[in-house]
């Protein structure tokens, strides 16, 4: 079977706006912790008087409260990014795989063993591409040194094969998500002839996505003036909500994609997986 590429990415926007409003009970708890941090470690503030003390030369000065804080803050963002995005990614591939699962939003934050899979899943991927990018940039360099016009026609030729390699492994995600077990074999024989689809599929909706944020943005960008009057830390509450909003509905646009890619691909061997 081949993987129709429009319907595909036209599916998975329609299936995000479809279920706009469970996106916004999902995304609120990561969003607002985000915003809130990154606020905090971003902003301006004043130390009190008593500990604005004169400048004094010291061969190891001793770190203030306001460095201090935005290092805690920046740090906790970083943290809250890691840990929500496995559990973001497999509640958003289940809501399209189960789509009569009963859960909450609670059940969906709280770490189960299929998180690890989907985890474990993310550093197989990686682990597999990156010696195929570094040997393969090695042996273009080397070339580039001796034959530089066959290096220009052999990294994109490079740079195709890695993506479509992702494409292909990328489906690892969605079967963790739904507690499938599958080997590097069995993902290679399920996506056999649809590597370079998966990875049109991946890199159109990148782009669309992308596109549409950079619209948004800067519309964000505008209103963002708008708010200065409120202060500093108001207002890059305000940008971050909506910008960590908008970053999150392009991850379930991309999650869907890869849900639809999968379950098209499963369904044509049914024994092979778990009934979605």
């Amino acid at each position: 079977m081949k993987i129709p590429v429009f319907a595909t990415i036209g599916g998975s926007f329609r299936f995000f706006w479809n279920h706009r409003v469970q996106f916004y009970y999902l995304a609120l708890p990561p969003v607002v912790l985000l915003a809130i941090l990154f606020a905090m470690a971003g902003s301006d503030w004043s130390l009190p008087p008593k500990l604005n003390q004169p400048h004094t030369f010291k061969m190891l000065e001793t770190p203030d409260a306001e460095t201090i804080w935005r290092s805690v803050s920046g740090l906790g963002a970083f943290m809250i990014m890691v840990i929500v995005f496995p559990l973001y990614s497999v509640a958003w591939h289940r809501s399209y795989l189960i789509q009569n699962e009963q859960g909450t939003i609670g059940s969906c934050y709280r770490w189960r063993w299929r998180h690890w899979s989907f985890l474990w899943s993310m550093i197989k991927i990686s682990l597999i591409l990156l010696p195929v990018f570094l040997v393969g940039g090695l042996f273009t360099s080397f070339l580039a040194a001796a034959f530089p016009p066959v290096a220009i026609l052999l990294m994109p030729i490079l740079i195709i094969f890695v993506f479509i390699c992702y494409g292909r492994f990328s489906l690892w995600l969605p079967a963790a998500a739904v507690d499938h077990k599958m080997t590097l074999q069995q993902v290679l024989a399920l996506t056999r002839g649809n590597g370079g689809r998966l990875s049109v599929i991946l890199v159109l909706t990148g782009l669309a996505v992308g596109i549409l944020n950079a619209v948004a943005n800067v519309g964000i960008a505008i209103a963002a003036g708008s708010l200065s009057m409120f202060g500093s830390l108001t207002q890059s509450l305000l940008t971050n909500l909506a910008l960590y909003l908008i970053m999150y509905a392009g991850m379930a646009v991309g999650i869907s994609a890869l849900s639809k890619a999968y379950k098209l691909l499963i369904d044509q061997e049914q024994p092979a997986g778990p009934a979605i």
